[in-house]
């Protein structure tokens, strides 16, 4: 049938006039696959695939509508290729027929149609969020970030605590430098730092920060019972004291941190009477007011490892003199508040930097 004959008693599109040729969409399709079954209306397509190429009784015409309750779209209504059908049908079907054709062809096609399903769901929640107040937006993103804190696993402070043999201080300081050549290329490594205590300079402070104590434990145990750790143990006066802390506060690291040749690092460590919730804003009272002071650089908070009623600090000043005027400003409520959590006075350790 030729598209000026009239046949108007076929089952076509119910407009009663001229029955239409398909659109082929510019891909120059003179014969485009629509249908290879015959469909009436009231009857249920269910997608099937055609088994021949051609429409119904080899005529040009649009088939008939699906029924009213399946809601599908018919062939008349889609583009008359599949490539066509793809970008017609993005919201609801990559490919509607002809899956048993080409089934390599319509896997493609439907990875395609999820692509850009996904990319249409992004694009609208983007509209929405530019639609959003940015009050909203800053609050809802302030919410987010404090969540992922909250289960964010803590970095690991690591205290190494030794004195040295007189006389020992350079063949030390060769050994320290080996062994930290390989430990920084272990995973987990953050940073590291070796002070000098000011009143004792044969007693020094190996400071390193990890991502775990897993990556801490793994790392000092790759060095144990080498040649390299037996000549520095050789250098020691005494076993070293070994600490792990969690840092607790709002900064997490001294990683990058520059210091100048007068700076000074101040260790402080205590233990809680009892454990206690308020000391947590006891110890940011405290510290919000040594940060206030001249002469102040950075700090951390830190909770031992497997005994949290074991708390401390690592802080940097300007100088000694800095440290210890900000030192004498604690007093008042803040000072009674902290001074009652603890069991004693918290021994604070003032150490100068010894660069690697």
């Amino acid at each position: 049938m030729l598209s000026w004959k009239c046949d108007d008693d076929i089952a076509a599109g119910n407009d009663q006039n001229v029955a239409r040729v398909s659109e082929t969409t510019r891909n120059d399709h003179i014969q485009p696959l629509i249908r290879g079954a015959g469909i009436v209306r009231g009857q249920n397509t269910d997608g099937e695939s055609a088994r021949i190429v051609g429409t119904p009784r080899r005529r040009l015409h649009h088939s008939a509508e699906t029924t009213a309750d399946q809601y599908g779209a018919s062939a008349r209504d889609l583009p008359a290729d599949f490539f066509s059908q793809l970008t017609h049908g993005l919201g609801t079907r990559a490919c509607t027929t002809h899956c048993n054709v080409n089934p390599s062809l319509c896997h493609r096609l439907s990875h395609i149609h999820r692509i850009v399903r996904m990319h249409r769901v992004h694009s609208e929640r983007a509209r929405a969020s530019r639609a959003c107040p940015s009050g909203l937006r800053v609050g809802l993103a302030l919410r987010a970030k404090s969540g992922n804190r909250r289960t964010m696993k803590r970095p690991i402070a690591e205290f190494l605590v030794i004195t040295l043999n007189a006389g020992s201080e350079a063949e030390q300081a060769r050994a320290e430098h080996e062994a930290w050549q390989i430990l920084r290329r272990k995973q987990g490594y953050v940073t590291h730092r070796l002070y000098q205590q000011l009143d004792n300079p044969l007693a020094h402070l190996v400071y390193s920060e990890w991502e775990s104590t897993k990556a801490v434990d793994g790392a000092r145990q790759h060095l144990q019972g080498t040649p390299l750790m037996r000549r520095a143990r050789a250098t020691l006066a005494g076993p070293p004291q070994r600490l792990l802390f969690e840092i607790s506060g709002p900064i997490t690291s001294t990683k990058g941190l520059d210091l100048g040749d007068t700076a000074v690092a101040a260790s402080g460590v205590a233990r809680l009477k009892a454990p206690s919730d308020s000391w947590r804003l006891t110890e940011q009272k405290l510290w919000a007011l040594l940060a206030s002071q001249p002469g102040h650089i950075t700090h951390i908070l830190l909770r031992g490892i497997g005994n949290p009623l074991v708390v401390g600090s690592v802080s940097h000043w300007a100088d000694s003199a800095a440290f210890q005027t900000a030192l004498a400003q604690v007093d008042g409520a803040v000072g009674a508040a902290a001074a009652e959590a603890l069991a004693g006075p918290v021994d604070y350790v003032q150490y100068k930097l010894l660069r690697d």
